[in-house]
């Protein structure tokens, strides 16, 4: 297990959210299966959205490497590896439903 530090950011999910700062610096484990740790940092730091079928793509260094569907319902990775640097940024980018 590689343990990493991290800034992760989220977009904003309304004006009222606008108004926080979502940036955090964390310490992570990476684990050998990559959803388990998008999903450990997702559970928690993710709001909680009412409705269905909204998700949000994971990028790590700029580069697409998951989504996330609903409230953590389920974790779906583009990649096998992360491509771990020096200075590493986890950012959420919210996509609302479609309905």
């Amino acid at each position: 297990m590689t343990s990493i530090v991290a800034e992760i950011n989220r977009d904003s999910i309304n004006l009222a959210d606008d108004m926080h700062d979502h940036i955090k610096v964390i310490g992570m484990d990476m684990q050998h299966d990559i959803s388990t740790t998008i999903y450990n940092i997702a559970v928690w730091y993710l709001p909680e959205i009412a409705g269905r079928n909204h998700s949000w793509m994971c990028l790590f260094n700029g580069e697409s490497v998951g989504i996330i569907n609903g409230n953590c319902a389920k974790v779906t990775m583009l990649c096998k590896e992360l491509k771990i640097l020096s200075e590493n940024k986890l950012y959420f980018k919210y996509h609302a439903a479609i309905d």
